[in-house]
């Protein structure tokens, strides 16, 4: 779920609203499990609102990356892919090359 806001690539015919999207993204979470504890308790919350309401999507995104993405292992992550070599190139360096020849 990381990068940007694009909307989820689902049916736009049926997941019509954020109150029909999100509530479709929380389904995928596997009961007993700490997501499905998450997203069970994320339904709770928006079926005690009057009206129901999940929030939008962007708000989805954020509760969920500020729940399972912790910034250190997201500054890990970044760190670890800086510090990786492609071929013989560092990171930086094979990202420059890469960009200029996508352009």
């Amino acid at each position: 779920m990381s990068g940007g806001t694009v909307a989820p690539k689902m049916n736009t015919a049926i997941y019509t609203t954020n109150n029909k999207k999100v509530p479709a993204a929380l389904t995928n979470f596997k009961s007993g499990t700490q997501g499905g504890d998450w997203a069970s308790d994320y339904i709770s919350k928006a079926l005690t609102a009057n009206p129901t309401n999940y929030g939008t999507w962007a708000q989805f995104k954020t509760a969920f990356e500020k729940q399972f993405i912790p910034p250190e292992v997201q500054q890990e992550a970044i760190k670890g892919m800086h510090d990786t070599y492609m071929g013989n190139q560092e990171f930086n360096d094979w990202y420059q090359d890469w960009s200029h020849h996508t352009q």
